[in-house]
């Protein structure tokens, strides 16, 4: 126990071996699951694919929305899930923009729409297919995963999003990016900028939804009464 908490949720901690987790939820990215597998320094794993084995539950993400039954068979069987391993597919769905203080606004974005689009995360693909649903007018500033945002960086945005003629114009970034837009030699510049956040949500295909959180409800409600605090 922790200072009085007998639940612990770790992201990210499949690897560590040190770990012993009681439910273990793998995901695989549906645009990454035919990719070869290779371990570092060749590829980009962690560990072997075999290690897929050790998941209680296995999610692959970033679904299409119709995600056909056969496409679902073909994945199950590269997956190869044992019978003890539940399997579920998932999609992105993206809400309604935001500011910078997490306050929904009623932006909303069209052809005539001229997006500079702030990213530092590792695949923004599907958030840029997403938004040129509604305009081809994308400006991406990309950077990579974990990106600290620097004044230049920041400075640089904002140039380009003044030079700009459009008369209908919009900042988007997404609420992983905006955290690490807080440092107080950016807020004189971002203070100046119309900053929209793009938040994202998780939706379980096949009304999944309600029998994954039974999962996770039921092992943490049997996990509490095994190790109540006295």
């Amino acid at each position: 126990l922790i200072h009085g908490h007998n639940l612990i949720i770790l992201d990210d901690a499949y690897q560590h071996r040190g770990v012993k987790p009681g439910l273990s939820i793998l995901l695989f990215d549906y645009n990454r699951i035919n990719q070869p597998h290779l371990l570092l320094p060749a590829g980009n794993m962690r560990e072997p694919f075999s290690g897929r084995w050790r998941a209680d539950v296995i999610v692959i993400s970033k679904c299409p929305e119709q995600l056909g039954d056969e496409e679902k068979n073909a994945i199950a069987e590269r997956i190869g899930p044992m019978p003890y391993q539940s399997l579920f597919f998932s999609t992105v769905s993206y809400r309604s923009f935001e500011d910078r203080a997490g306050k929904r606004t009623k932006t909303t974005i069209d052809t005539d729409t001229t997006v500079f689009l702030l990213t530092g995360i590792a695949n923004p693909d599907p958030l840029v297919q997403h938004l040129a649903k509604s305009t081809t007018r994308i400006i991406h500033h990309n950077y990579p995963d974990h990106h600290r945002f620097s004044l230049k960086n920041i400075s640089k945005l904002a140039d380009e999003f003044s030079a700009c003629k459009a008369q209908k114009k919009v900042i988007i970034t997404t609420e992983k990016d905006a955290q690490r837009l807080v440092g107080h030699e950016l807020l004189p510049v971002l203070n100046t900028l119309p900053v929209l956040l793009l938040p994202i949500g998780v939706e379980f295909l096949d009304n999944s939804g309600p029998q994954f959180d039974q999962l996770v409800t039921k092992y943490v409600r049997e996990y509490s009464a095994n190790h109540l605090i006295h």
